[in-house]
């Protein structure tokens, strides 16, 4: 496995120097950032643009400090978020179908998983030499919508370098807070019904270039949201990480 770039939180670049460092990985590790409370985290990320308060839809989430979000077990199906189950949490980027997807996310380990639970994660630039030319038009051409009124394609920029927006739940038209080894089922039927999608689905799935990470208490995953595609294997027993959304106006 790759080794993660990664920098100590007392020692690492803020700003338009850590952006720098994330461009050509796609994300960075900062470890032993302090987790007693928000105010390390939210430093970091108001370094790197602006914040952006998590949307309704996330509200079953217990937020904190008005714009970090818990991630962690709790819900019941159809209640809610699961942040625990026992089967995979698939490749995508947040906030597809929101108004204000955001660009950069920030994840820091409170309480990691002791069994399972490894975040995966592959580089757009990885997966689109898997797929045809005409594959990757349709994917910048073809828009999903999402009320109210969202139009989105998988695939925007240029394929020099390419932005990816995409979550196999809402391409499905599924609930995310259902999930289950059943309706990842479902997702791969579904996706099976549009041949472009699937392939692009597929190849995410299957990249050799795909990497596993096991969180560290206080380690934080700095992502690029618009290159990064990330995934969550089943796990056991609890779990709890603090998200943070960041909105740029270009990180192209």
């Amino acid at each position: 496995m790759q080794k993660l770039p990664s920098c100590d939180y007392k020692e690492c670049p803020s700003g338009e120097d850590f952006l720098a460092a994330l461009k050509p990985n796609g994300l960075m590790l900062v470890k032993n950032v302090p987790y007693q409370n928000n105010s390390a985290v939210l430093e970091l990320a108001k370094t790197l643009g602006k914040l952006l308060v998590p949307p309704g839809a996330l509200r079953n989430y217990k937020i904190e400090d008005g714009f970090v979000y818990r991630v962690e077990p709790g819900c019941q199906p159809g209640c809610g978020p699961i942040s625990q189950t026992s089967s995979e949490f698939e490749f995508h980027t947040d906030g597809f179908c929101l108004t204000e997807a955001p660009d950069i996310v920030l994840m820091l380990a409170i309480q990691p998983s002791q069994s399972g639970g490894e975040t995966q994660f592959v580089h757009i630039n990885e997966v689109l030499p898997d797929l045809s030319s005409q594959d990757i038009a349709w994917l910048f051409e073809h828009k999903y919508s999402f009320p109210p009124a969202i139009k989105r394609s998988i695939l925007t920029g240029n394929e020099e370098s390419p932005l990816v927006a995409f979550n196999p739940y809402d391409v499905a038209g599924m609930n995310m807070n259902d999930r289950s080894v059943a309706q990842s089922v479902f997702i791969d039927e579904q996706l099976k019904l549009s041949p472009n999608v699937y392939k692009f689905y597929r190849a995410v799935k299957t990249s050799p270039a795909m990497q596993s990470f096991r969180y560290a208490t206080g380690d934080c995953l700095v992502i690029d949201n618009r290159k990064i595609l990330h995934a969550r294997l089943p796990f056991d027993g609890t779990r709890l990480l603090k998200r943070v959304w960041v909105q740029r106006e270009s990180l192209n």
